[in-house]
């Protein structure tokens, strides 16, 4: 019953992952992690985790035969979850890295969970059933949402509870083959109802508009076909019938769907529900260009440092190689894991995945077709989740490597003599079931301190001091051993002395660039300026082309006095233009403007008059791509107290304005040479800036 709970629980609560910015104001943002909701996402995993740690320990020390996987299966496992672990002693952010050790760490557990204790009958056709059940309500909220939004915006690209449609895509390839599954091999009654389910799930895909999703969905299909071909052939076609009947069903009703989405959300100008499936544009070029970026820098990562950085460090260390800025995920599990845990943690996931359909696909003439049936739904999703990943961090998503991981267990209990059962001596069973007791203890820690931190971020959000001091105690004791914990802590720092400690834990504990870019800060407002220069140098050994630390860094070096180094770090800003880190960004409406303000800040240095008009207009020119790309978008998630990509109502009031101020100087410097309808027209375009902080008002 735990199993087949987290089976189902999985989909649902595991869709999200630990960003630095979500506040937690209250329960309601706790229980709603449950749901989907993305204030406590670690507290929502180790709340998953407790089913698959409990049912482990308890068979631990309960019983002394204990059904294990096959040994050369599970030394492969116990290597890669044994490297995965000792990256943390490495790793330039320890706490981060347990915290991701611990998430991997529970997907072998479940593992062991489900092949010694589901059984070999009906235990992995109910861990497949609740897995698709826990799909089809995540594709059932999609539905719904898609329904919701179809009026105002009927291109929409539904989340349904996960951070993005790229990874709800992933989820529900899970649920739509492990429906097919259940439909190929259950009776016929219960056949119509999972053949129901699979449409659902695959209406849900499509409403993704995910193109990784869909090419995998016709991977794993066709593998999918050809198995239950295969293996429903041997008993004639009384059997054959039936099962490619069914799947032809699915097939035919999920055609229908994709066909009415084309053609009922179809607006005169083009949009729908497949928009992004049925045209390529320059927007989805530059998504392609930039997950191939962060594949070269990912390469370039597992090159400079072979042993890795530490798991669950990429978000931190993506910006090494200068290809591409700070990123959460490397949109490629395979890569990432060799990134953060060296190639060898990717050589022994590929290997356990491998020996794994060994033992799968042996035997097949051996067990009762039925049993085969659902057996091709397991291999099929697992198959899709394989694919997807080498375009996606699949496995990173708590939802899809908890339910991936159980579907595994599943899939060798299905198969002829992959499991077997041991007589574990009393003192492993008993120091085992006290590791995977203690691993659960620890993940609640982890999620608890996380919810701390969400209520500190709500407190310092809404400004209500007295909040945040009481939380100061209880934070200082769960997170001591976090970066941004002590980073929080710092702006509610009593004094100077307190804050420094809280700045300089932060960057002791997580080097990141933008807690040594606060570091620098404080040391510029304490007259440090050397040591806010090797702070800020710091940061850029970890992210060589950041924006803001090269930016902050040329005006200390200009207070320091030392103006022809901030002149060279105001060139080696603007060069970042040239460079894919620039030029291919994640959001390409977001357009970055520090170069911009460099050339301002360079022209006021410039003795040579056309040069400085040309720093100037090029400065303009930008300015504008920002006002007519990244401005709309920051007062449309600016009306309901959101940012974007860092931007805010305030940030962009600052730089409009600065843009207008600018415009003017340019059209006084127009004017002085003559050009009467060129400072015209510049006088015009400054009237534009400030027309948008009148209407952000």
């Amino acid at each position: 019953m735990l199993l087949i709970l987290v089976a189902f629980l999985a989909p649902i609560a595991g869709g999200q992952i630990a960003l630095d910015n979500l506040p937690v104001f209250g329960m309601e943002d706790i229980l709603g992690s449950l749901w989907g909701e993305p204030e406590a996402p670690v507290l929502a995993h180790a709340i998953l985790a407790l089913f698959p740690c409990a049912a482990l320990a308890l068979l631990l020390f309960k019983r002394k035969i204990i059904q294990v996987p096959n040994t050369t299966i599970s030394a492969v496992l116990l290597m890669f979850f044994g490297l995965l672990l000792g990256t943390v002693s490495y790793s330039s952010y320890r706490f981060l890295s347990i915290q991701s050790a611990t998430e991997w760490i529970t997907y072998g557990i479940a593992f062991y969970a489900v092949v010694a204790g589901a059984g070999r009958q009906k235990g992995p056709a109910e861990i497949v059933a609740a897995l698709t059940l826990g799909c089809t309500v995540v594709a059932l909220k999609g539905i719904a949402e898609y329904a919701s939004t179809m009026s105002s915006d009927p291109t929409w690209r539904i989340f349904a509870g996960w951070i993005n449609p790229n990874a709800t895509a992933a989820m529900l390839l899970i649920g739509f083959f492990c429906a097919l599954g259940l439909a190929v091999s259950s009776e016929k009654n219960l056949a119509a109802i999972w053949g129901v389910a699979a449409v659902l799930n695959g209406a849900a895909i499509f409403l993704t508009q995910s193109k990784g999703g869909l090419l995998a969905l016709g991977v794993s299909g066709l593998l999918m076909f050809g198995l239950v071909g295969l293996w429903s052939a041997r008993e004639g076609l009384p059997r054959l019938k039936p099962s490619l009947g069914r799947l032809l069903a699915v097939v035919a009703a999920l055609m229908m769907v994709g066909l009415m989405l084309q053609v009922l959300t179809r607006t005169p100008s083009g949009g729908g529900a497949l928009t992004r499936v049925t045209s390529s544009g320059a927007t989805a070029e530059q998504s392609a260009g930039f997950r191939a970026n962060l594949w070269k820098g990912a390469i370039a990562m597992t090159k400079d440092r072979p042993i890795g950085y530490g798991l669950g460090t990429y978000r931190f260390e993506s910006s090494r190689p200068g290809i591409t800025p700070q990123t959460h995920l490397a949109h490629n599990t395979y890569l990432q894991l060799a990134a953060e845990a060296s190639p060898i943690a990717t050589l022994l996931l590929v290997a356990a995945a491998g020996l794994w359909f060994y033992q799968v696909f042996r035997g097949t003439n051996k067990t009762p077709v039925k049993q085969n049936l659902l057996r091709a739904g397991v291999i099929a999703a697992v198959v899709a989740v394989g694919a997807h990943s080498l375009i996606d961090s699949d496995l990173y998503y708590y939802g899809i490597g908890l339910s991936t991981f159980l579907l595994l267990g599943a899939g060798l209990l299905l198969s002829v003599d992959a499991v077997a059962p041991e007589n574990v001596p009393a003192g492993i069973r008993r120091t085992a079931g006290a590791g995977v007791v203690l691993l659960a203890v620890l993940f609640v820690f982890l999620g608890m301190t996380d919810v701390l931190k969400g209520q500190m971020r709500g407190a310092l959000m809404t400004g209500d001091r007295d909040r945040a001091m009481s939380i100061k105690g209880p934070l200082s004791s769960y997170g001591s051993a976090d970066a941004e914990t002590w980073a929080l802590l710092a702006q509610i720092a009593s004094t100077p002395e307190e804050r420094k400690e809280a700045l300089e834990q932060a960057a002791a504990l997580g080097p990141s660039p933008k807690n040594l870019r606060a570091l620098a800060r404080y040391q510029a407002e304490q007259k440090q300026i050397p040591q806010a220069i090797g702070s800020l140098q710091r940061a850029l050994q970890a992210d060589p082309n950041n924006f803001l630390a090269l930016k902050q860094l040329s005006e200390y070096q200009e207070e320091s006095g030392d103006a022809e180094a901030a002149r060279k770090t105001l060139q080696r800003l603007i060069a970042v233009e040239d460079t894919p880190y620039f030029k291919i960004r994640a959001l390409p409406e977001l357009v970055p403007t520090e170069t911009y303000e460099a050339r301002i800040a360079l022209a006021k240095t410039e003795t040579d008059p056309a040069r400085r008009e040309e720093l100037l207009r090029q400065a303009l020119d930008g300015f504008k791509r920002y006002r007519e790309s990244t401005a709309p978008m920051v007062k449309r998630m600016g009306a309901t107290g959101a940012s974007v990509g860092g931007e805010t109502i305030e940030t962009m009031n600052r730089k409009m304005t600065l843009a207008a101020d600018t415009a003017r100087e340019f059209a006084r410097l127009q004017r002085e040479r003559g050009d009467g309808a060129g400072a015209t027209a510049t006088e015009a375009e400054a009237a534009g800036f400030e027309a948008v902080l009148e209407s952000s008002k």
